[in-house]
């Protein structure tokens, strides 16, 4: 949350954004601990529309924590469901799924799929999902939620999107490179869902490893990408070259 419910705390962003040929914004709406399904209601709306307006698309985001599944639904279907004070919605919704607050894995999963399956049931028909998730890559990931239903999620979901933050490993570009490779090759194997590969916390990140990224997720078919996350980055306008490259 880098903004708060004054639309003018968000706005410049969302402008920035459009002039650096950004083409779509990433908005969270909510968490698992917030008071509302919007936090910040004034400002969604305002980013939305002005987002609109200046030609990009908008994907809401939500993070459930999958202890009490019927909030998670119920939040995440206010951002499918949600119309702007003058008639925007939000292109798509993906939640973030990476919570394990439910420390037994089962039934973790179990409940990630009931949320996800009465997400997509509760959505317009076609409506576009993304299920963003921990890296494959990330062998704690793999330990922890063994059992995450990689199969499962093509039956509720438009794409995947592994957040592939190389930048918690090591911060140079063969490392950059390894790792988007892995991950949008595995996710895209284990899922059989299109991959946007999400890369590293821009603030760790220099060109060589932004280009290295950006080669990878091109050459493995990733349909997009963008570093974590907005504030972190614009500080390093360098790096905004390379990522437009992703702008196929």
């Amino acid at each position: 949350y880098d903004f708060n419910d004054d639309p003018g705390s968000v706005l410049p962003a969302v402008r920035d954004l459009a002039a650096r040929g950004v083409r779509t914004l990433y908005i969270q709406t909510a968490r698992y601990n917030s008071p509302q399904p919007f936090l910040f209601p004034r400002s969604n709306a305002a980013a939305l529309e002005e987002a609109h307006r200046l030609g990009m698309k908008v994907v809401a985001w939500y993070i459930p924590d999958f202890q009490d599944v019927n909030r998670d639904v119920a939040y995440t279907l206010a951002a499918v469901g949600y119309v702007s004070p003058n008639g925007h919605r939000f292109d798509a919704v993906a939640p973030d799924i990476e919570r394990m607050d439910v420390k037994d894995q089962h039934e973790r999963t179990a409940r990630l799929n009931e949320y996800s399956r009465r997400v997509r049931e509760g959505s317009p028909p076609g409506y576009p999902l993304g299920a963003i998730v921990i890296a494959w890559s990330s062998p704690y990931y793999r330990s922890a939620w063994s059992s995450f239903p990689w199969a499962e999620l093509r039956k509720h979901y438009d794409l995947v999107m592994p957040m592939a933050y190389w930048t918690g490993r090591s911060a140079d570009p063969q490392t950059a490179r390894a790792i988007t490779e892995e991950n949008v090759r595995e996710a895209g194997r284990l899922s059989g869902l299109p991959v946007h590969v999400i890369g590293g916390v821009a603030d760790r990140v220099d060109v060589a490893q932004a280009v290295a990224y950006v080669e990878a997720a091109l050459e493995g078919g990733s349909i997009g990408g963008g570093l974590y996350d907005y504030m972190t980055q614009k500080g390093k306008p360098e790096l905004w070259e390379p990522l437009g490259r992703l702008n196929r």
